[in-house]
């Protein structure tokens, strides 16, 4: 097994990444990064290794980010940014409207659609270790990804329309 360390070093940045994309502040991000990390350490003795470790953080990630949402309603989502400013949430990024409309209508999609398109698309997880992350069957999370491209691909449509 590894050592903590090795964890650390091997999956910080892309549980960063996948907690800023679901909270869309970049300091709120790094916060429950850490506090994930914490989790992590503290409950690593007791890892049995059943799940990957990449797997088993995605886990944490998620109920820490449940917490989060339960506990406080963020003062800055990536929605909230994207309308009242109509660019990403990183402030030093110029990006193409077709990216905008792209985190526009990812913001707009139900959390757990949302949450497989990121895994998937944004992480690189497998469907079976989405399905393990998110204690799902594989088919539902296939069924989740399928209705979420679709429904991605209409919300961009409508964002095109709507250009002047």
């Amino acid at each position: 097994m590894e050592r903590f360390d090795e964890v650390v070093a091997r999956h910080y940045q892309e549980i960063l990444n996948y907690v800023a994309w679901q909270v869309g502040n970049p300091e709120d991000a790094k916060d429950l990064t850490q506090a994930i990390f914490t989790k992590a350490y503290r409950a690593f003795g007791g890892f049995r290794g059943e799940a990957s470790v990449r797997t088993w953080l995605y886990t944490i990630a998620r109920n820490t980010i449940r917490d989060f949402f339960r506990r406080k309603k963020p003062t800055t989502s990536l929605e909230a940014h994207v309308e009242t400013h109509g660019e990403p949430a990183s402030p030093h990024v110029e990006l193409p409207a077709r990216t905008v409309r792209l985190q526009r209508a990812l913001a707009a999609l139900p959390e757990e659609f949302r949450e497989v398109v990121m895994m998937f698309y944004f992480e690189g997880l497998s469907l079976a270790e989405i399905a393990e992350a998110l204690s799902l069957p594989v088919g539902t999370v296939k069924s989740r990804l399928n209705r979420a491209r679709r429904k991605l691909r209409d919300l961009i449509l409508e964002m095109e329309h709507e250009l002047p």
